[in-house]
C-alpha cells in the first residue's frame, strides 16, 4: 500500500476527447483496474491519461500504447467523429496526501487542448491547482438546456484563477511544476525518463 503521506492518484478524467464527452475514473489506493470488451476504449484511456496527462507531448508516437502512431491528437479531437469541426478537451488527474498532521493535501494537473479540422492544428493549454476539485469546485463543462461545452480557454483560465490555479504558458513549465509539487527529482532529465519508463510499462506486450 502506498504510503499516505505521498501523494497518489485518486481520479482522473477526459473531457471532449475521442468518444468521450465527461468521464472520470475512480483510483482505489493509486490503483485503476480497466476492463471491457475490445475496442470498448480501455487502450485509449491509456492513451489520453497515461502518461500524457504528466506529459503534454502530442507526437502520435508518444501517445499511442502500440508504439504504432496511427491516431493523431487532432483525430481524438475532430477526426473521430463528422460532428465537431472544432473542438475543445481536457485530460486531468487528482493527486491526493495526507501530511503528518494529518490535513489532506489535493494537487490536479490537466491540459486543455483545442483543434480545428480544416488545419489539423491543436492549441494547448496547461495547468495546476491545489485543493479545489475538477467536477465540485472547478467545472470544466458548461451546461445549458439542449447542449453542453467544454469551456474555451478564456473561460477556463478565469475559472482556474478564482482557485489560485495556475496556467502554465510551455510544457517544459509544465513539467517543471509538477515535479516540484508531485515528484522532487533533482534533475529535468529525470522527470522525462520517468516519463519514458512509463510508457515503456503500458505498453500491451509487457
Amino acid at each position: 500500500m502506498t504510503a499516505p503521506t505521498r501523494f497518489k492518484p485518486t481520479r482522473a478524467g477526459i473531457v471532449g476527447l475521442y468518444q468521450y464527452d465527461e468521464q472520470t475514473f475512480h483510483f482505489g489506493d493509486g490503483r485503476i483496474a480497466l476492463r471491457g470488451r475490445n475496442t470498448s476504449g480501455k487502450s485509449k484511456a491509456l492513451e489520453l491519461l497515461v502518461p500524457f496527462v504528466l506529459d503534454g507531448d502530442i507526437r502520435p508516437h508518444k501517445l499511442d500504447p502500440f508504439g504504432k502512431g496511427d491516431k493523431t491528437m487532432s483525430w481524438n479531437l475532430t477526426g473521430c467523429t463528422e460532428e465537431y469541426s472544432t473542438r475543445i478537451g481536457y485530460v486531468w488527474m487528482e493527486y491526493e496526501r495526507v501530511d503528518e498532521d494529518g490535513q489532506t493535501r489535493r494537487v490536479t494537473t490537466g491540459i486543455g487542448l483545442k483543434g480545428t479540422r480544416a488545419t489539423n492544428d491543436v492549441k494547448r493549454w496547461y495547468w495546476v491547482v491545489r485543493d479545489a476539485r475538477v467536477g465540485h469546485d472547478l467545472h470544466l463543462v458548461k451546461h445549458d438546456a439542449h447542449s453542453r461545452w467544454a469551456l474555451p480557454r478564456d473561460e477556463f483560465k478565469a475559472a482556474l484563477e478564482t482557485h489560485r490555479g495556475e496556467l502554465l504558458s510551455t510544457q517544459d513549465a509544465y513539467h517543471a511544476r509538477i515535479n516540484e509539487l508531485l515528484f522532487g527529482f533533482h534533475h529535468a532529465d529525470d522527470y522525462r525518463l520517468m516519463l519514458d519508463l512509463v510508457r515503456e510499462l503500458r505498453t500491451p506486450k509487457l
